[in-house]
């Protein structure tokens, strides 16, 4: 063997060195005997984990499971809603991933149900919980299950991040809750919403019904199926020519507590622009609101052309058609006439957001 192939061999096994330590000194991942989901009666549950020597810590208040947690020495009586977390420890060895399963018992819901595992005081700190301190824009760690109505056990159960989202509806009692694969969490791989072709999500929300909340929580939600779902008009009309969010109804629990009605939505932001039109974000612009708030690329375009509109003359055909070159104008007219129809009173001096391919595309707007 020549010096430089030795030399290769040596940064090679280097590299794989942290790969090889890691997986040899990580306690393994805990298993239960029965996993989470909804049951008729309750049961003894049993958890193990196949590193030897390794103790196992856990809780039942949603908080991450440290070595002064509960000690598991036998099975574990599951007789009512719980929230279970579990951590493996062991001498000289980094920690197992915490492991969380819901149990439901006796609990039967219509919709969905979505629970929600986390720190306490993550959410309900006074100083630094995002319930409390909504303002902040703080993001805290979750692990996330889904219950189809119809299914026993979780169609997913991850971890993700949480953000509190909404301005005014922020203020209220029950608030909308942004789930967020960002950066540290992987996307959810799974149609949340059944009727779009879609299988993995980077961001959708758990919202509260807005100024709707404490009434029938889902005006909103029927106001935009008036637009989205036209099947049963049998062709009387055509269906517009909009962005809109897809709904789905759920209930959510926290730890284990059940929190009310939340309308699982679409998140319509650049995520929804480039799952939908198949962008990657160096591709696009996205604007908020009049004066130009940049979401994703830059408003060059958008003030060139928002500033132009006071001298055009649509009156004349000629820049009427050149005009249709920079603006959707069939999507404009639709989300005009939309957003009108519904009494809106939130639009247009807020909540609006448009877009535009940057190689050739027109201006979309964004109903939400």
């Amino acid at each position: 063997m020549t010096f430089t192939s030795t030399l290769r061999s040596w940064v090679f096994a280097l590299f794989l060195l942290p790969v090889v330590l890691t997986a040899q000194t990580q306690v393994v991942l805990p298993s239960v005997s029965t996993v989470g989901g909804k049951y008729d009666n309750g049961f003894p549950l049993s958890i193990s984990t196949t590193t030897p020597n390794a103790n196992l810590f856990y809780t039942l208040d949603g908080n991450e499971p440290t070595e002064s947690a509960m000690r598991y020495t036998s099975p574990i009586s599951i007789d009512k809603n719980t929230t279970l977390r579990i951590k493996g420890f062991a001498a000289g060895m980094t920690p197992s991933k915490t492991l969380t399963h819901s149990y439901f018992i006796g609990t039967t819901h219509s919709f969905p149900i979505v629970a929600l595992s986390f720190k306490k005081s993550d959410f309900f700190n006074d100083t630094s919980g995002i319930y409390v301190k909504y303002e902040n824009g703080l993001e805290v760690p979750s692990n996330i299950e889904l219950f189809e109505s119809g299914a026993k056990t979780a169609a997913f159960n991850q971890m993700v991040g949480i953000e509190i989202q909404g301005s005014a509806s922020a203020q209220l009692p029950q608030k909308s809750l942004e789930i967020k694969a960002s950066s540290a969490y992987s996307a959810v791989s799974y149609k949340v919403f059944p009727e779009l072709p879609f299988t993995s999500y980077k961001r959708f929300v758990l919202r509260n019904g807005g100024q709707d909340w404490g009434v029938t929580l889902f005006r909103d939600e029927l106001a935009t199926s008036l637009a989205l779902k036209t099947a049963d008009l049998n062709g009387i009309i055509r269906s517009p020519d909009l962005d809109m969010q897809d709904f789905r109804p759920s209930v959510v629990y926290f730890n284990g507590e059940y929190w009310g009605i939340h309308g699982i939505r679409e998140r319509m932001n650049k995520f929804y622009a480039e799952q939908h039109y198949n962008l990657k974000s160096a591709d696009y612009d996205m604007i908020e609101n009049w004066g130009g708030e940049v979401k994703n690329g830059d408003s060059i375009a958008f003030t060139a052309f928002y500033k132009s509109l006071p001298s055009r003359n649509l009156a004349d055909n000629t820049a009427f058609e050149q005009f249709k070159t920079e603006l959707d104008v069939s999507n404009f007219l639709d989300y005009n006439v939309f957003n009108v129809f519904i009494d809106n009173t939130d639009w247009p001096s807020n909540n609006m957001r448009c877009f535009r391919i940057k190689a050739g595309g027109k201006w979309r707007f964004i109903s939400y």
